[in-house]
């Protein structure tokens, strides 16, 4: 099952399943939310890395999911690449499988993803709306406490 050329069919299977739920439910919109994630290692495992924001060896896997909480489509990566590295090989292959349908799309990221490119993929397309995430007022808050 994991010979380079079964990889591509294995990536696109969570996609396949959840394309059959979208349907049965008559899905009018989608909301995409891209991310990255933390996945902390011990000993010498096979593609981690030292990343010194989450502060640990780890992997760095790029996770896309839709507003049901489904994972769409995800890349693991070594532990020690930016927030937004390979993320055409995680959005690219889901935009395609959504511009088969007839519904509003909708794009969320935090902010590594806020990259030009990005925004020009989805306009390009003319599928996607980006939108952003409210501010965290957390931090806002504990300034005016002092």
């Amino acid at each position: 099952m994991a010979l380079p050329e079964n990889r591509l069919s294995l990536a696109d299977l969570n996609g396949q399943w959840i394309d059959r739920f979208h349907y049965r439910n008559r899905l009018k919109y989608i909301v995409l939310d891209m991310d990255s994630s933390v996945s902390p290692t011990h000993g010498d495992q096979e593609g981690t890395a030292w990343n010194g924001y989450f502060d640990c060896t780890c992997h760095h896997p790029n996770l896309l999911f839709n507003q049901f909480g489904m994972l769409e489509r995800r890349a693991l990566r070594r532990g020690n690449v930016h927030g937004a590295d390979g993320w055409q090989e995680v959005l690219a292959p889901v935009i395609a499988r959504s511009a088969k349908r007839d519904i509003m799309r909708f794009f969320r990221a935090d902010a590594p993803y806020g990259i030009p490119a990005i925004y020009f993929r989805l306009k390009k397309r003319a599928t996607f709306t980006p939108f952003g995430r409210p501010p965290n007022r957390f931090p806002r808050r504990r300034s005016r406490i002092g």
